[in-house]
C-alpha cells in the first residue's frame, strides 16, 4: 500500500512536470507574437513589437524588467529580454496609460485637457490578480494647464499642478499635492515665489525638487516634503536630472552642440560644471538636435544619459540615432555609444532606460507613424570598446571667489581664468545686472542692490561658473 502510494505520487510529480513543459511550451509559443529580435551586434540586442512600448516604474520586489505594450499587455523578461511572460490587462473595463505597478496594481495618474483648459484629474487602478478596475476623481472642472507627478518612497503620489494663468508655460507659485493609492489628497500646498513650466519632478532625501525651464539662467527648487514649503533654490537647470543620494543631483541639457552636465552638491550648494562634445551636424550638413530624455546610475562612476538626436525638428526622416553617455560625477566620461535604431517618417519617443546590474542598460522605444505604430526593448551592453565612440571629452575646471559675502556697497569677484562678461539674477531669477569684464578680477557696484540673495553668473572662458551673494 505504501508503495502504491509513493508510485502515485511520483506518477503526479511527473503529470506535474509534463504539464509545466507543456505550459512553457505555449506560453513561449503565444509570446512569440510579442518579440522578435531584428538586430544584434556585440553591443546592442534590439527585440521589436507591434505598437507601442510605453515605460514602466516597477515599485514591487518583484524579478524582472517591466514594460506595458498597447495599454493590454504588461510584460516581465530578465536582463538579457528572454525568459518573459505577458499578464493580459481587460481592456472592456480599462485601457489607460498605466505608468506605476505596486502592490500588484497599475496606477494611472493623469489629466484630461479640454476646450478652454478645462480638465478632469483621474486616479485609475488595476488589480492585476482580479482585474478589477477603480477610478477615482481627484478634480473636477479645475483650470489646469499641465501635470507632473512621481510615485514616492513613501508609496504616495507627489503631484505637481498649474490651476492658473491660462495658456501660459511658464507660470507662477504652482501647487504640491499629497495623494494616497486610493486617491485621496493628505495635504496639498501653493509653492509661493516659483515658476515652473511642463517639467520634471524629483524625489532626493527631504525635498521635492523642479526646474523652472530648460533656460539656463532660471533656477530649480527645493521644496520641504514634510511642509511642502520652498526652502532654498540651485543655480542652472536641467532637460533631466537624477539624485545620487541624498546630497548629490546631477542634471544635464543640450548647450548649442554640448552635452552640458551639472553635478550640485544641495547642501554646500556647490555646483561643478562639464561638457561632452559631440558631432554637430549629419552627413547631410543638417546641425544636430538632441533631446535628452533618461539618465539614470549604477553607481556615481556609471550614470547613463540616453538621448536622441534628429537633423530637423519638422522633418522627421532625419530622427536617425540613439546615444548613449556614460560618465562619473566628477565629469570622467567613459564612453558614448551611438547606433541607428529609429524609423525615418515617424515620431520617435525614448519611452524607458533602465539599468542592470550587469553594467548594461535596457531601453524601450516607440516610433508613431501614419501607417502603424512600432515599438521595441532594447538591451545594451558595452562588451566591445572598440565600437564605442570615446573621443571626445571637454570638462570645466575653473575657480571663483566672491568677496566679501555678505556684502553692502561691492563685491569682487577673482577667477582662476578669464572673465568674459559677469549676469547678476534675483532670487526669481530675473536678471538686474550685466557687465562685460575680459579680466580675471572685477569688482562691481552693489549699493543701490535690494536687500537679498543674488546668483552672480560668470562666464569664463573655462565655462560658466555661479556664485550666490547676499546683499546686507
Amino acid at each position: 500500500m505504501y508503495y502504491q502510494l509513493n508510485l502515485e505520487i511520483i506518477q503526479m510529480k511527473k503529470i506535474k512536470i509534463i504539464l509545466s513543459l507543456l505550459l512553457v511550451v505555449i506560453t513561449n509559443q503565444l509570446n512569440a507574437q510579442f518579440l522578435n529580435t531584428i538586430y544584434s551586434d556585440t553591443n546592442i540586442l534590439i527585440k521589436e513589437t507591434d505598437g507601442f512600448v510605453s515605460g514602466f516604474n516597477n515599485c514591487d520586489n518583484d524579478s524582472g524588467y517591466w514594460a506595458l505594450l498597447n495599454d493590454d499587455v504588461l510584460l516581465s523578461h530578465d536582463k538579457d529580454l528572454n525568459n518573459y511572460y505577458t499578464i493580459k490587462i481587460d481592456t472592456t473595463v480599462a485601457n489607460m496609460y498605466f505608468r506605476d505597478k505596486y502592490n500588484n496594481k497599475l496606477y494611472s495618474l493623469h489629466s484630461k485637457i479640454g476646450g478652454g483648459y478645462d480638465s478632469v484629474l483621474d486616479l485609475e487602478t488595476y488589480k492585476l490578480s482580479t482585474k478589477e478596475y477603480s477610478l477615482k476623481k481627484i478634480y473636477n472642472n479645475k483650470l489646469i494647464y499641465w501635470s507632473k507627478d512621481i510615485f514616492t518612497k513613501n508609496h504616495e503620489f507627489a503631484l505637481l499642478i498649474n490651476e492658473e494663468d491660462e495658456g501660459k508655460y511658464h507660470t507662477k507659485n504652482p501647487k504640491i499635492l499629497i495623494l494616497d493609492t486610493l486617491g485621496n489628497i493628505k495635504q496639498s500646498s501653493i509653492i509661493n515665489n516659483a515658476y515652473c513650466g511642463n517639467q520634471y519632478l524629483l524625489e532626493m532625501g527631504n525635498y521635492f525638487i523642479f526646474s523652472r525651464c530648460f533656460d539656463k539662467n532660471h533656477l530649480i527648487y527645493l521644496v520641504n516634503k514634510t511642509t511642502l514649503q520652498l526652502v532654498d533654490t540651485l543655480n542652472e537647470t536641467f532637460a533631466v536630472a537624477v539624485p545620487i543620494n541624498d546630497s548629490i543631483l546631477v542634471g544635464a541639457y543640450d548647450s548649442s552642440g554640448y552635452a552640458k552636465i551639472n553635478v550640485w552638491n544641495i547642501n554646500s550648494k556647490e555646483l561643478k560644471t562639464y561638457q561632452f562634445v559631440s558631432d554637430t551636424t549629419l552627413s547631410n550638413g543638417k546641425p544636430t538636435i538632441k533631446w535628452y530624455e533618461h539618465i539614470k546610475f549604477i553607481n556615481p562612476d556609471s550614470i547613463f544619459l540616453v538621448y536622441r538626436t534628429i537633423g530637423d525638428m519638422f522633418d522627421n526622416s532625419y530622427r536617425a540615432t540613439i546615444g548613449i553617455l556614460n560618465f562619473g560625477v566628477n565629469g570622467n566620461l567613459n564612453y558614448n555609444y551611438k547606433f541607428k535604431v529609429f524609423k525615418a517618417n515617424a515620431d520617435n519617443y525614448l519611452e524607458n532606460a533602465i539599468p542592470t546590474e550587469d553594467g548594461g542598460l535596457i531601453i524601450d522605444y516607440t516610433a508613431f507613424s501614419s501607417s502603424g505604430n512600432q515599438g521595441a526593448i532594447i538591451k545594451f551592453l558595452p562588451r566591445d570598446l572598440n565600437y564605442i565612440v570615446s573621443d571626445f571629452s571637454i570638462a570645466i575646471n575653473s575657480s571663483c571667489i566672491a568677496y566679501p559675502n555678505p556684502a553692502k556697497d561691492n563685491i569682487s569677484f577673482n577667477c582662476s581664468s578669464m572673465i568674459n562678461n559677469i549676469d547678476v539674477f534675483n532670487i526669481m531669477g530675473e536678471r538686474v545686472y550685466r557687465i562685460d569684464v575680459k579680466d580675471k578680477v572685477k569688482t562691481i557696484d552693489i549699493s543701490s542692490f535690494r536687500k537679498g540673495m543674488y546668483i552672480a553668473k560668470l562666464y569664463t572662458e573655462r565655462g560658466i561658473i555661479d556664485k550666490k551673494f547676499i546683499v546686507e
